[in-house]
């Protein structure tokens, strides 16, 4: 009997000098024994249904989807983290048109996307929007100057901004608790939009069509380079309302305008002050001057295109398609939906089914190949 409690104290202490053993090991090494849920709690992963974030995953999809045309929307996943550089971001997956890969980091609070990297076969490209470490021209506190510059008025603290692709978007209240925003390109410093609420109130001014062209090109003079001053040209100036002129600027390239390019300004009537100013500037010249000027289509040849493209639409068909009357036909640099650009026929029309009153439909047609680059058939 003795002999057994000797083996069974045996038994016990060794289990006893076991157990210590791995404790301590567990303690140097601070391993911790826990269920799956409790693992995940620790965790750089956030549950996106009980985290509080400003964008959600629908939204941070949108802004992936925007920052390149090659992406596939269907294949896009993404994870919510909590990372110990960006703080809470959106880790967006997917595919590109062509099988390549897609890995995108989106601020969950603004939105702003930091960086993007596709990789193609062993091709990686990084794009950094990360202000802290994104290669661009004009910093935050530059950006800030410039707004400042557009309204004095501005409290300092009370400017806030993001780097948003490669565009600075920064907003600011005035001293009497009007908004101003503002973006900036942050490797030209050039204004891309500009809103001044402070600047909508009524004057005792009565400006007319000279006077609000004359703010207008002493506006965009100050704010554009010489080059880009050189390729605009009038387009239109009207007075929408008792206080509102808008000036339009078309961007010529080649001397053919551009339908995406060019400048646009809100003029208060009242007081002389510009409310609202957007430039757009976003064909390439290497990409236009690839194309030639001279059309191999000629403007009645494009007509006939149309007619033919209209009588084969069942929901038109041949007898509409008749009496198609030609308002406008001019050339114009115009992009597709893959952002090619094309010389196309811009061609306004109506047919017997559109009232006097009536804006015309519109087509554009490449000058080159005869293909319809878009085709608009509707009423206002």
């Amino acid at each position: 009997m003795n002999h057994v409690n000797h083996k069974h104290i045996l038994i016990a202490v060794l289990i006893l000098v076991a157990l210590t053993i791995i404790g301590s090991i567990a303690s140097e090494h601070e391993w911790i024994v826990s269920t799956k849920e409790e693992q995940s709690s620790y965790s750089n992963y956030l549950n996106p249904d009980t985290t509080k974030v400003n964008v959600t995953f629908e939204k941070a999809k949108e802004i992936l989807i925007s920052s390149n045309s090659e992406i596939n929307s269907d294949s896009i996943n993404g994870e919510l983290i909590n990372d110990s550089q960006y703080g809470i971001i959106w880790q967006l997956t997917s595919k590109t048109s062509d099988n390549g890969s897609v890995l995108g980091v989106i601020d969950s609070g603004d939105g702003t996307l930091l960086w993007i990297e596709i990789t193609k076969g062993e091709i990686s490209e990084k794009n950094n929007f990360d202000p802290n470490t994104a290669e661009v021209n004009v910093t935050l506190e530059e950006a800030k100057k410039i707004l400042k510059n557009e309204n004095e008025n501005i409290v300092d603290d009370s400017i806030t901004g993001s780097l948003n692709g490669l565009e600075w978007e920064l907003n600011g209240i005035t001293t009497n608790g009007k908004a101003v925003v503002i973006s900036i390109d942050a490797i030209s410093g050039d204004i891309i939009k500009l809103y001044d609420s402070s600047k909508d109130g009524k004057g005792s001014l009565d400006l007319n069509d000279d006077d609000a062209l004359e703010i207008a090109n002493e506006y965009v003079a100050t704010r554009n380079s010489v080059d880009s001053i050189n390729e605009l040209e009038l387009e239109e100036i009207k007075k929408s309302d008792s206080n509102t002129f808008y000036v339009s600027y078309v961007r010529i390239i080649k001397g053919i305008p551009s339908l995406s390019d060019g400048i646009l300004l809100r003029v208060n009537s009242g007081t002389g002050e510009v409310r609202t100013y957007r430039k757009t500037w976003s064909m390439d010249e290497n990409e236009v001057v690839v194309v030639s000027t001279e059309p191999d289509i000629s403007s009645d040849e494009a007509s006939e295109i149309l007619k033919e493209y209209m009588a084969n639409e069942p929901f038109i068909g041949k007898d509409k398609a008749d009496t198609v009357k030609i308002n406008s036909s001019s050339l114009v640099w115009k992009f597709d939906d893959n952002q090619t650009i094309h010389l196309a026929w811009w061609i306004r029309f109506k047919d017997s089914t559109f009232a006097n009153e009536d804006s015309p439909a519109a087509t554009w047609i490449d000058a080159h190949s005869g293909e319809i680059i878009l085709f608009v058939y509707e009423r206002d």
